[in-house]
């Protein structure tokens, strides 16, 4: 809302994510939308956002019932922060899920977790009104690999790329001090007659 004008920005969501959405995922229990989201029976307005919903639980051996809200920790970080975490696909949630519970085992947690669908432009747009909130968006594990793999391949090409500056600038440098040697040995000789 704060860019220049005449700028425009275009959101391409993941389609494969949308499909799988319409498709597969809306058949199982464990999924509902959220009351603000469009949707129907062929579209889905925006990429797709999961939240994996509060739990009420007890802990084991007692009869005390909480909710268990879903809270992502950063390892290492001295701040100790809760963050609240935003998955782009459907299988990165259960694989958070899944760790969270081997994390919180004193818990009756259930094998999948109820998941919330929004979308990222609403989501965003919520953000403005809301304040001090910590969140962390987490990608999809097929775009860790090909991000990480990506990375992998720039590395070994600026090593390649570094490899033949320095043997280039060598080069010139010894072609220079070359011309710089046989203009100075050509140079002062006497012109020949």
């Amino acid at each position: 809302r704060d860019a220049p004008a005449k700028m425009e920005f275009r959101l391409f969501p993941d389609l494969q994510e949308v499909g799988k959405l319409l498709k597969q995922y809306k058949k199982t229990r464990n999924i509902i939308f959220d009351k603000r989201q469009h949707y129907g029976q062929s579209y889905f307005q925006g990429q797709p956002l999961y939240f994996i919903e509060p739990i009420v639980s007890n802990k084991k051996n007692k009869q005390e019932k909480i909710i268990v809200d879903y809270y992502y920790n950063i390892p290492n970080d001295l701040s100790l922060k809760k963050y609240t975490a935003v998955f782009l696909t459907r299988d990165s949630a259960l694989k958070g899920w899944k760790y969270f519970r081997e994390q919180m085992k004193e818990y009756k947690l259930p094998v999948e977790p109820k998941l919330r669908v929004y979308n990222l432009e609403d989501f965003l747009k919520d953000l403005e009104v809301t304040k001090d909130i910590n969140i962390l968006f987490i990608p999809g594990l097929d775009s860790y690999k090909q991000i990480e793999q990506q990375h992998l391949e720039t590395k070994g090409k600026t090593k390649l790329a570094s490899t033949r500056e320095y043997t280039t600038s060598s080069i010139s440098t010894g072609q220079l001090w070359l011309r710089r040697i046989i203009l100075s040995l050509t140079s002062r000789q006497p012109p020949i007659w």
